[in-house]
C-alpha cells in the first residue's frame, strides 16, 4: 500500500457496551473483507489502537451513492439507479432461487 494515498476512515463509536462495539467491529471486518463487487467501496484495512476502532476504505472522490441519493443536489436517473442496483439484485435473485 502506498501510505500517501488518501483513504476514507469510518470510526466505530464506542458505546456504553464496549463488548458490543468490539463485536460489531470484528463482525464488520469479517464481512467486508470477504466482499468484492464493482459497486462496493474496497476495504483496505482496520486499526484498533488507543481505544479507537477504525475501518479504512478507498477514497471515492465523487462521493457515495447514499450522498447522491439523499443529500446532493445532483439527480441520478432511474436508469442509472437501476444500473447500480441490477447486478446485486440479479445475484441475490439467483441465490434465493437456488435455495428454494
Amino acid at each position: 500500500m502506498n501510505w500517501t494515498t488518501p483513504v476514507a476512515v469510518k470510526r466505530i463509536m464506542r458505546v456504553a457496551d464496549h463488548e458490543r462495539a468490539a463485536r460489531d467491529y470484528d463482525n464488520e471486518i469479517k464481512v467486508i473483507s470477504k466482499l468484492s463487487h464493482p459497486n462496493l467501496v474496497p476495504f483496505v484495512g482496520s486499526c484498533d489502537e488507543n481505544g479507537e476502532l477504525l475501518l479504512g476504505y478507498d477514497l471515492i472522490h465523487n462521493g457515495t451513492l447514499d450522498y447522491h441519493l439523499h443529500y446532493a443536489n445532483t439527480i441520478l436517473s432511474w436508469g442509472r439507479r437501476y444500473a447500480i442496483y441490477a447486478p446485486k439484485h440479479d445475484r441475490w435473485d439467483h441465490m434465493s432461487t437456488d435455495i428454494i
